[in-house]
């Protein structure tokens, strides 16, 4: 009998129909995406459905859930640097070589189980990096393998974590481009949170709901939400979507590093097509808030509601106390939040997201995530990302007719003649000629990087650009290598101008670019 005598039978028919529905029943089920890991923790029942919708919802395969035997501890939020590398790092790896010998996989998520970080800073002690060596478990996975990681358990032969740079701070490269291309960097996944901290008191309800069968909905309400809310502007007739900006200090009185962090989003958003409300009244009626940029906690209340695409970057600690962190998150995924750029734990401003460099990103059509991992300077630090990692849609993103491709900072200056790319500085002032304009050249020992000696400051060969730069502004006399800012006096804005570039290289600038 031949093949189509076969099909007009009505009983072959059917089989081969229900043979076909049960292939796409299995393409469906197994997914397409197979650059992303989901981590949960095993017999955490919250952890896996997080995961199991997730993946259902962007199309990745069930293979692609890793559960993960995590011994008790006394506080699920934490896990020692030993308890990392035995339940969560060992597994990873074993999973990575036996299902992924080609490196697909690029983006790892952790769902509500996992631990949130590894040691603690001690109540009580500064926070600086030398005194808390405590770190997000999501910033070591970042550089799983390949970061030397310390912890107060583990401590690093002088008693510091070895600060590592950010390879990928600033790269105008999609994240799989500058992955194949740097296949070495210390900088190997992306990774997000669907969660605030697995101690919420929510996860512990439903993981009762979950047990007693009595569970309408069997991931909490905040995480359903942010996976929930990628899709299309509910909005699009509107003209011009509003970001607000939460801030300490107006803009007259704001210090130096806040106006560094804060001062290039207006032009920046103005040339996309956006509006910014920075410590602004919001008109009446209220137009549709788009995105926020954070610096004060308290002064957040007065928001209302983000509209799509619901993206937060975080300024402010929130995680000292891990009930804050829940209580942030929860209160952003209530205003409409689908993705949060937040850091545990900042010992200093050195490693706070770049509000400018996330927005960028974000509205040069990067997913959130490589957004996020682009504008932080740091890895090993303690910056976190919570929400969808594949966010990506922007309204009104791109640039707009008239911008100059050729000068990345606007100063009026083409890029291959800037001396500092990456910070407007019109004059070009570069007092110790060294090709790197004073704006982004705090490392005024010349030793390659701007660091610190903890506030020590003889014998005198051993002082940080950071004491340099203070002992000028207190003692004197003027050195206008110190001046950063160019405004004819060495003080505490030039000091807080350094501490953005703490651990980092001076630059980058054209006119010297092994520096970059």
């Amino acid at each position: 009998m031949r093949p189509e005598h076969l099909v007009n039978q009505p009983i072959a028919r059917f089989a081969l129909l229900a043979v076909l529905g049960t292939l796409t029943l299995q393409a469906c089920w197994f997914g397409e995406r197979e650059d992303i890991l989901i981590l949960v923790r095993a017999g955490d029942p919250v952890s896996r459905s997080i995961a199991e919708y997730y993946a259902a919802a962007r199309d990745i395969p069930e293979k692609h859930i890793l559960a993960l035997e995590i011994q008790g501890t006394s506080d699920a939020d934490l896990i020692s640097l030993a308890a990392f590398e035995s339940d969560i790092a060992v597994p990873i790896e074993s999973y990575l070589a036996r299902e992924d010998p080609d490196s697909r996989i690029d983006v790892l998520i952790t769902t509500l189980g996992i631990p949130v970080r590894i040691g603690r800073c001690e109540p009580g002690r500064p926070h600086y990096p030398r005194d808390c060596l405590a770190l997000a478990v999501d910033a070591a996975l970042a550089g799983l393998g390949r970061l030397e990681l310390a912890t107060d358990e583990d401590p690093a032969e002088d008693g510091r974590r070895p600060w590592t740079a950010n390879p990928y701070f600033g790269d105008p490269r999609p994240f799989k481009k500058f992955r194949r291309q740097e296949a070495d960097a210390e900088l190997r996944f992306l990774v997000a949170r669907l969660t605030g901290s697995p101690s919420d008191d929510e996860r512990q309800g439903k993981a009762q709901e979950i047990a007693s069968g009595h569970s309408e909905s069997d991931i909490p309400d905040a995480i359903r939400k942010m996976i929930d809310a990628q899709g299309e502007d509910e909005h699009p007739e509107h003209p011009a979507p509003l970001w607000q900006v939460f801030a300490s200090e107006p803009v007259a009185t704001r210090d130096s590093a806040s106006a560094a962090l804060l001062g290039p989003l207006g032009d920046l958003l103005a040339r996309r097509g956006h509006r910014i409300c920075d410590r602004c009244r919001i008109p009446s009626p209220a137009p549709r808030r788009v995105g926020a940029v954070v610096q004060d906690w308290p002064k957040v209340k007065e928001l209302e509601h983000l509209a799509f695409p619901g993206l937060v970057i975080s300024l402010g600690n929130r995680g000292r106390d891990f009930a804050e962190l829940n209580r942030s998150v929860d209160f952003w995924t209530s205003t409409g939040a689908a993705a949060i750029s937040m850091h545990l734990d900042d010992p200093s401003l050195g490693g706070v997201t770049r509000p400018a460099k996330f927005l960028t990103a974000w509205l040069d059509g990067r997913t959130a995530v490589e957004a996020h991992f682009s504008s932080i300077p740091h890895l090993g630090w303690t910056n976190i990302f919570v929400g969808d990692p594949l966010l990506h849609r922007a309204h009104a993103a791109g640039r707009r007719d008239g911008d100059d491709e050729d000068d990345s900072d606007e100063d009026g200056i083409r890029d291959v003649e800037d001396n500092c790319l990456d910070v407007a500085n019109f004059d070009q002032r570069d007092s110790n000629s060294d090709g790197i304009g004073n704006r982004c050249d705090a490392d005024v020992n010349n030793d390659g990087l701007v660091d610190t000696s903890w506030g020590m400051i003889y014998p005198l060969d051993s002082r940080g650009d950071l004491e340099r730069i203070a002992l000028t502004a207190r003692n004197g006399p003027y050195n206008p290598d110190h001046d950063l800012d160019g405004d004819g006096q060495v003080d505490e804005r030039d000091l807080a101008l350094a501490q953005l570039w703490l651990f980092r290289a001076p630059g980058p600038s054209a006119q010297r670019p092994s520096r970059r």
